[in-house]
């Protein structure tokens, strides 16, 4: 049978005769067993990508590093301060844009919107207002931990 066919917006309940009667949303008949190894091996190479040592250095640089600063430099008001620091990772939002939204060697910056130059600017400049500095650092801090992996990506 042909693909499955939906409207380009969300229906709710979504109407049961747009499902093949069998429930498959697409027919398996050009499949190979060729084909399947492709697959899996992509499947396999992207999940360990996914999965790696850099990528799990990346993401735990993302929270503590925010950390590290608040417990540094404002102690007193630690908590407050390492909230408004990891509202820097607002900024992976733009993420979702991207097709696919997650590729494991694909470096963000200058690739996503919220982490070009221009954008950069701005986070720069909202590090001088004090009810922004803390956002601001957030962002940059965000933002140089993300040129690190890229670094990282392009010397492994």
């Amino acid at each position: 049978h042909p693909p499955a066919s939906f409207p380009l917006y969300d229906v709710y309940p979504v109407n049961p005769a747009w499902v093949p009667s069998d429930g498959a949303l697409c027919s398996a008949k050009l499949a190979t067993a060729e084909k399947g190894e492709i697959f899996l091996e992509e499947l396999e190479r992207d999940a360990r990508a996914a999965l790696s040592l850099r990528a799990a250095v990346h993401l735990a640089l993302h929270a503590a590093v925010p950390a590290a600063l608040a417990w540094l430099f404002w102690r007193p008001k630690f908590a407050h301060a390492w909230v408004l620091l990891m509202l820097g990772w607002l900024i992976d939002l733009d993420h979702l844009l991207a097709d696919p939204v997650y590729v494991p060697d694909r470096c963000s910056i200058g690739f996503h919107p919220l982490h070009t130059a221009p954008a950069i600017a701005v986070y720069a400049v909202a590090v001088i207002p004090r009810p922004t500095r803390l956002l601001g650092i957030g962002l940059l801090v965000h933002i140089a931990l993300d040129a690190i992996d890229c670094l990282w990506m392009r010397h492994a």
